[in-house]
């Protein structure tokens, strides 16, 4: 049986962390990315998607800025599976 959300909290992910301008302000400059690459990532642009580094980085510098992090399996799934069923 696969997990759901359900009422539980689902982590957050990219495309909601940036909705907000300053988070997304905040961190294409800790990472070194522009606003529209981010955003490109969020979407999947093209098929556009974070390497492992910068999955890593925008995991560490989204709990830095908060309110929570965007764990790097959101990004990379195929490097970081989730340990969904259980």
């Amino acid at each position: 049986m696969g997990f759901s959300c359900g009422l539980n909290a689902c982590p957050m992910d990219l495309r909601e962390f940036i909705s907000d301008p300053e988070r997304k302000r905040r961190l294409a400059a800790a990472t070194g990315r522009s606003e529209g690459y981010l955003w490109q990532i969020a979407t999947s642009w093209r098929e556009k998607r974070a390497s492992a580094e910068l999955a890593i980085a925008i995991e560490a510098q989204s709990a830095l800025i908060g309110p929570e992090a965007v764990p790097r399996s959101s990004l990379r799934a195929d490097l970081w599976p989730t340990n969904e069923a259980a």
